[in-house]
């Protein structure tokens, strides 16, 4: 059996493509954040201006990811590091393998403690409302999608999604 494989030059034009595409959606929630409009100096201990991400694995092997993943995953980490350094609240890894708990708990003794609490992995998509539910946004996770286990609309009728030209 023959395998196409795509030539060097395109899997780097899909990369930088993808990297556009990432770094838009994340303008986007900057812009959702509005910060101009704060009126209260941003602190340690005072910081509203910070994202939530949901990454959805379901119907994605994590074991046997293809080396192009790999890589728009560590350069997307890269480049979020030097740009969009301590924007991040929390991610939710949802619907992935229960094993993904195991890694989780080993993370722990090597990653600090205040990087680590950022960070859930959810076997069940379902739940993630009801992590939500004690947020500061008045009925966030009834505002996400039957999926997720809220009451709105589906991602493709409510979400934004930014276009790279």
């Amino acid at each position: 059996m023959r395998v196409a494989v795509p030539s060097p030059g395109l899997l780097t034009s899909m990369l930088r493509r993808f990297l556009e595409w990432r770094v838009a959606l994340m303008e986007l929630a900057l812009q959702e954040l509005d910060i101009p409009s704060a009126t209260k100096p941003i602190t340690a201990d005072y910081d509203p201006y910070k994202i939530f991400q949901v990454h959805d694995y379901k119907s994605i092997s994590f074991l046997r990811q293809s080396p192009n993943v790999k890589s728009a995953s560590a350069e997307t980490i890269k480049v979020f590091a030097q740009n969009y350094p301590e924007l991040l609240k929390e991610k939710f890894f949802v619907n992935v393998p229960a094993i993904m708990g195991f890694v989780y708990a080993f993370m722990k003794l090597f990653v600090a403690a205040k990087t680590i609490k950022k960070f859930h992995p959810m076997s069940n998509g379902a739940n993630l409302a009801v992590e939500f539910g004690e947020s500061k946004v008045s009925g966030l996770g009834d505002k996400l999608p039957a999926s997720y286990g809220g009451k709105g609309a589906e991602l493709g009728e409510q979400g934004i999604e930014p276009s790279v030209e």
